[in-house]
């Protein structure tokens, strides 16, 4: 009675398996909060200022777990009230033996001190310019301070 209890039980564990391994890249959708248009992503930034101090926090998606993100930003000399903010990305996949071959949310935070009051962001990744969808929150509310700007939108 027991070896047919073990066999079913096996069979159902391998049935389980293998509906997992057929299912798990056709039936689950990947979870990005940046959204796709176009084959660019719309980025959400929250934005808070005071005392012409801003700051932009949000994230981008890479395709793996390996790249480094760097930024750099400016404002525009033709229209001082537009921050153009110019972000890298480096695959460094070949280097490391640990990567995810997976999707990757990387945060940033960009604090920029300017002498306008309100600042219009304009998002490059990569020389590419991204779709911004910008949330004003105020300055150290709670809402303007998640360790997750996904959760909170």
């Amino acid at each position: 009675m027991l070896k047919w209890i073990l066999l079913v039980s096996v069979v159902i564990g391998l049935g389980f398996f293998y509906w997992f391994y057929v299912n798990v890249s056709t039936g689950l959708p990947v979870a990005t909060t940046p959204s796709q248009n176009d084959g660019i992503q719309t980025v959400t930034l929250i934005y808070q200022h005071q005392d012409n101090i801003h700051r932009f926090f949000g994230e981008v998606v890479l395709p793996n777990s390996c790249n480094v993100l760097t930024h750099t930003e400016s404002e525009t000399a033709g229209t001082p009230t537009v921050l153009e903010i110019h972000m890298m990305s480096q695959d460094r996949s070949q280097t490391s033996s640990t990567c995810a071959n997976y999707p990757t949310r990387y945060p940033f935070d960009i604090t920029h001190e300017s002498g306008y009051a309100t600042l219009a962001p304009k998002l490059f990744l990569n020389g590419t310019e991204l779709h911004v969808n910008v949330s004003e929150r105020p300055w150290g509310g709670a809402a303007g301070t998640l360790l997750n700007p996904s959760l909170g939108l």
